[in-house]
């Protein structure tokens, strides 16, 4: 039987139902139909990304400039566009002002910037984070982010307090002690050339390997269960747990953590002698970046990885 998809009721109370659409031709359907509201045009930018319905997103993205209701949105869009590509400071710059949009909010403008330097980490940049002595309350998001963060930077003794904080503060929270925690204790694990310790500490996450919640990228406990496998020397495990990232293209979406996996999976199928879907990967992953910033090691790792299977 087809699939059918219930959209909402449009203005006369009947039942929009589209069989097996996608979700940017059911939201045009809803719009033909009559029904309109700036959360549908949001939720059409996202689904227009996500199945690269480019068409689609220039046209959403031209009339949300004429809409300030649909403002935020549109930059949130633009900002996971330009992570995609390899363009953080671009990105950046859209998410400060997505934020400005809505009102100053400090605790909003420092995930931006956590945000921004795990991508700028996971791309190979050296970071340094500055962590005070006594700090002052940070929102949970925050206190997550800085404390995988400082972990993918190598500060591993920051990264234990502020991983021992979260548990000591937060003993019955499920999430953070059952995800979060074995995440961020692998990323430490894996700074210590542990990939087998980093494997071990990610059993736990195993339970909700699904997780939306959170400021992490969702299916992050995949990646780094990936990187710990490539550490092993295991490229079809590390290539099954890149693989998972791609099989839920919707809850992952579109930034530049879906293109980074890419690359992994690249080296993943390489180590693993599958080498024409190695090339493919690389070729994928470098035709995204092809305008990358020019500071990202991650890309000329790339580049020269590519050569060297292309034979050039």
């Amino acid at each position: 039987m087809e699939r059918q998809v219930v959209v909402g009721v449009i203005p006369e109370g009947e039942e929009l139902l589209v069989g097996g659409a996608g979700g940017v031709e059911v939201s045009g359907e809803a719009l033909r139909r009559g029904y309109d509201s700036p959360w549908l045009r949001q939720s059409r930018l996202a689904l227009a990304l996500v199945e690269r319905d480019d068409a689609t997103l220039q046209s959403e993205l031209a009339r949300a400039e004429e809409k300030p209701e649909l403002e935020r949105g549109a930059l949130e869009i633009r900002s996971a566009v330009e992570q995609h590509h390899g363009r953080f400071r671009a990105a950046l710059q859209l998410a400060k002002l997505s934020e400005a949009s809505k009102g100053k909010d400090e605790s909003e403008d420092a995930l931006v910037n956590f945000r921004s330097l795990l991508m700028r980490v996971e791309a190979g940049v050296p970071v340094r984070l500055r962590v005070a002595k006594n700090p002052p309350p940070a929102e949970l998001p925050n206190r997550i982010l800085e404390a995988l963060v400082l972990a993918r930077a190598g500060q591993l003794a920051e990264a234990r307090d502020a991983a021992e904080a979260l548990r000591r503060d937060l003993p019955s929270h499920t999430l953070v002690q059952g995800y979060i925690l074995p995440i961020v204790d692998a990323a430490m694990k894996l700074k210590s050339n542990d990939a087998a310790g980093a494997l071990e500490a990610l059993r736990p996450a195993s339970r909700y390997p699904l997780t939306n919640w959170g400021p992490l990228p969702n299916l992050y406990s995949a990646y780094l269960g990936g990187l710990a496998e490539l550490r092993a020397g295991d490229g079809r495990a590390a290539a099954a747990e890149f693989q998972r990232i791609f099989a839920h293209p919707g809850l992952v979406g579109v930034s530049w953590f879906d293109a980074v996996a890419r690359l992994q999976l690249a080296r993943a199928q390489r180590l693993a002698g599958d080498l024409d879907a190695a090339r493919a990967s690389y070729e994928e992953f470098l035709a995204l970046w092809k305008g990358a910033d020019d500071d990202l090691p991650l890309h000329r790792e790339a580049v020269e990885e590519y050569r060297k299977l292309a034979g050039k």
